[in-house]
């Protein structure tokens, strides 16, 4: 297969192995991405520690109400979150209530993403896949160092109003080029490890790309499905996937309640799906599908049975979910950004 990666590289079923999926953009451009923070965010749905639900939701100073999603903090998670870094990026989320929106809550935890960021940095620097030698640790230190006594220079001639030295703006400058080249200085490189893990990643994202629904043809496909999602969601895959999961489904036996209840299970963390305005009946709870139908939010599958109507909303929404989220997590960091400066 020939694609813009490279020449011949075959599709990959699999991650990579001793990697995580928010390791992806720190793998393929050594920097981690927003997509890479929002895959962590979905990790932690995935493991049972907030369920996902769209609502309407007064966005900023608007006045009026808009489309959101709302995150709802679960009492006892299927998984442990141990990672401390991780622990607080969660904890920062749900800061001021144990049910908040995306946009409020990537808010909230803006600062304990940028942790998270340095903290998957290490993280891929333990795997193999990026090194940060001890020269540019050395010079980071160094020209932060000079940043800080170059802006404590111009701090003191604003407050005494000194003429000594350079003009105001040349301080600025050369305080504001040595703390960035200070930062820039650590950017990780590839190592042959990292370059091997590169290729095999962008072999697994044409995969999830493809179309290619193999791996979704079994009675365990929505855990398949939810197994890959972060990975998705990182590597630019996520829509796809989605729609890729849906086209798949329709050959399930999803009419079998006894299937059905096994199938669905994995989903649950997210209750997207179909809106209770456009149903006939929202009240109506005998038939249920994944998304908003398996949470009881009814809509028109609810009262026809439309396996297909009710897939092809679940898979929307979640689509509609990530692009927002990695949407907001980009809006965070950038204010956290600006405020540091």
């Amino acid at each position: 297969m020939t694609t813009a990666f490279g020449q011949g590289m075959p599709d990959q079923t699999t991650p990579p192995p001793g990697l995580r999926p928010s390791h992806t953009g720190l793998v393929n451009r050594r920097r981690a991405s927003d997509a890479d923070v929002a895959a962590e965010i979905i990790q932690f749905a995935i493991d049972g520690h907030f369920v996902i639900s769209p609502t309407m939701a007064r966005q900023g100073l608007s006045l009026r109400k808009e489309r959101a999603w709302r995150l709802d903090r679960t009492p006892q998670p299927q998984a442990d979150l141990s990672d401390s870094k991780r622990r607080a990026v969660l904890d920062a989320v749900f800061a001021w209530a144990s049910s908040t929106t995306v946009r409020a809550g990537m808010r909230s935890s803006r600062r304990q993403a940028r942790r998270l960021r340095s903290h998957l940095k290490s993280e891929a620097a333990r795997a193999g896949v990026v090194r940060v030698t001890g020269l540019q640790k050395g010079a980071s230190y160094a020209l932060s160092g000079l940043g800080l006594v170059v802006f404590a220079a111009l701090f003191v001639k604003i407050v005494t109003h000194g003429t000594w030295g350079p003009p105001l703006p040349v301080l600025f400058g050369i305080s504001a080029i040595t703390l960035l080249s200070g930062q820039f200085v650590t950017f990780p490189r590839a190592t042959p490890q990292g370059v091997d893990a590169k290729a095999h990643l962008e072999g697994f994202a044409r995969f999830l790309g493809s179309g290619d629904d193999r791996l979704l043809r079994g009675e365990d496909s929505s855990e398949v499905f939810v197994r890959y999602r972060p990975w998705a969601v990182a590597s630019g895959q996520a829509r796809q996937w989605c729609r890729t999961f849906a086209v798949a489904s329709r050959r399930l036996p999803l009419n079998d309640p006894a299937f059905r209840r096994q199938w669905e299970q994995p989903l649950s963390w997210f209750r997207g799906g179909l809106v209770p305005e456009a149903a006939g009946d929202a009240g109506r709870r005998d038939v249920v599908y994944p998304g908003g139908l398996l949470s009881g939010g009814g809509g028109a599958a609810a009262t026809t049975g439309d396996v297909g109507a009710a897939l092809d909303a679940f898979a929307a929404d979640l689509s509609d979910f990530v692009d927002d989220l990695v949407k907001d997590v980009g809006r965070a960091a950038k204010i956290d950004d600006s405020r540091n400066l």
